[in-house]
């Protein structure tokens, strides 16, 4: 028997909303007019797209239509069993200096293809702009603003990837380009491969310290989610971060690859080299946690994991424990519709830095256009140095909503979705960070980074 995927879709939006009803901030708050609005507008937008979903795929894009509305990268859905090929049209293009170029082509094809460096002119009569704000963005995320999701967005100009799907499959099918003042026009010929994306594919190093040079150190900051954490790593780099000799003249933080995660990781890698001179921001900011029902149950689980990892002494168990409690009590006196300050909770703040003297050298921060949630916050830690410099690439934005629970929707699916406001942050929510000097070349070609960097010590 046939699946009816227009009642699954319903069914899975009807249940996106409610959980947005009962655990985002915004619905507490009331202020923020933007998601009032979408919230109700977007919904009734939404069902029309379900009530015509004839297959899984289109399930999925119809309750993306709805959440990507809400432009938040805390607000998301997804398909954790995502199955199938990925599709593939034998070249990739991408936003190079303003212009959309082929980057990258198939070694062999059977039918001919733009060459690598071709500037991509339209897609079925719309501009490779107007194809991705019509027919991508809807359905996978609309901060087309920010250079990591415009990327994301381009690549499924040529590439079908199950993890996004889209409304249409097999779209676009011709596609115009410019080579050698040249007008070219391709028929789309797809094929089963995922050769258009591995170029992607980054092997980063793991969390760490190592020697650059004469009296400089490179600090690796690409991961802090701590289900991918092997062992003791977190416990290890603070470790050689503290060894860090007082006399050192520079300290590289690098978040290459960091998407964000628990921003405690990143203090207390700061906080080891910095110690009683850690510095704190957003001392007229305050954060607001919504406690429902969903949030004390995720705390609850999270807490769990993290017991079995680290054990009972463990500074971000015991972090954990604590908002789940805070939450819980909360929960249980007021219900969801009162928000709570932050504040409040037994030992909400940081704990306090190592002893010893701090690093009085150059602090240089390195992002890419992916630093986004718990990298900012670090970001923002390390940018309160004085002297601090930042290089390598913008960054991409949070919005006020922070600290995700993830649930599952009827389906199968699962959502994200945010607990926590902040209300008077100096970052402005959707604010990426510029770095002082931008990197123009491969952000993650580490020889040809440090040679850049070198001259702006």
């Amino acid at each position: 028997m046939d699946s009816d995927y227009s009642a699954i879709a319903l069914s899975d939006l009807a249940q996106a909303r409610q959980v947005l009803l009962d655990t985002h901030p915004a619905v507490a708050l009331k202020t923020d007019q933007w998601f009032n609005e979408w919230f109700i507008r977007g919904y009734d937008e939404a069902k029309k797209w379900a009530m015509r979903a004839a297959s899984r795929p289109q399930a999925l894009a119809a309750v993306r239509y709805y959440i990507s509305g809400f432009r938040d990268g805390h607000v998301a859905v997804w398909d954790p069993n995502a199955s199938g090929k990925t599709m593939w049209a034998g070249w990739t293009a991408q936003l190079r200096n303003g212009e959309w170029r082929v980057v990258h082509t198939a070694s062999k094809w059977p039918t001919s293809l733009p060459e690598k460096g071709a500037m991509l002119i339209a897609c079925d009569g719309l501009k490779a702009s107007e194809y991705i704000d019509t027919y991508i963005a809807p359905f996978v995320d609309r901060r087309t603003g920010l250079r990591s999701v415009l990327d994301r967005l381009a690549l499924l100009l040529s590439n079908q990837i199950p993890r996004d799907s889209l409304w249409e499959t097999e779209t676009p099918r011709i596609c115009t380009f410019e080579s050698n003042g040249k007008i070219l026009e391709y028929q789309l010929d797809w094929k089963n491969s995922d050769e258009g994306i591995s170029f992607l594919n980054t092997q980063q190093p793991r969390m760490g310290v190592e020697p650059w040079g004469e009296n400089r150190y490179w600090i690796y900051a690409q991961q802090f989610l701590s289900f991918r954490l092997a062992g003791n790593e977190l416990e290890n780099t603070i470790s050689s971060i503290q060894k860090i000799p007082e006399d050192a003249e520079v300290v590289v933080f690098d978040t290459r690859g960091n998407n964000g995660g628990s921003s405690l990781f990143g203090y207390q890698l700061l906080a080891a080299l910095m110690r009683r001179d850690t510095p704190t921001l957003d001392s007229g900011a305050q954060a607001w946690w919504r406690p429902s029902r969903i949030s004390v149950d995720w705390f609850a689980r999270l807490a769990r994991d993290e017991l079995a990892r680290t054990g009972p002494e463990n500074v971000r168990y015991k972090k954990i424990l604590e908002i789940k409690n805070f939450l819980k009590e909360a929960y249980q006196k007021s219900g969801p519709s009162v928000l709570v300050a932050d504040g409040a909770i037994e030992g909400s703040q940081y704990p306090p830095p190592p002893d010893g003297n701090s690093f009085k050298g150059r602090v240089v921060l390195l992002t890419d256009k992916y630093c986004a949630s718990a990298c900012l916050d670090f970001s923002d830690l390390v940018l309160a140095v004085p002297g601090a410099l930042h290089v390598g690439e913008s960054t991409s934005s949070d919005s006020d909503y922070l600290d995700i629970t993830i649930v599952d929707l009827p389906s199968g699916l699962q959502m994200a979705v945010p607990q926590k406001v902040w209300v008077g942050r100096s970052r402005k929510a959707n604010e990426p960070l510029v770095p002082k000097h931008v990197f123009s070349g491969d952000i993650y070609d580490t020889p040809a980074l440090r040679a850049w960097i070198e001259p702006l010590l």
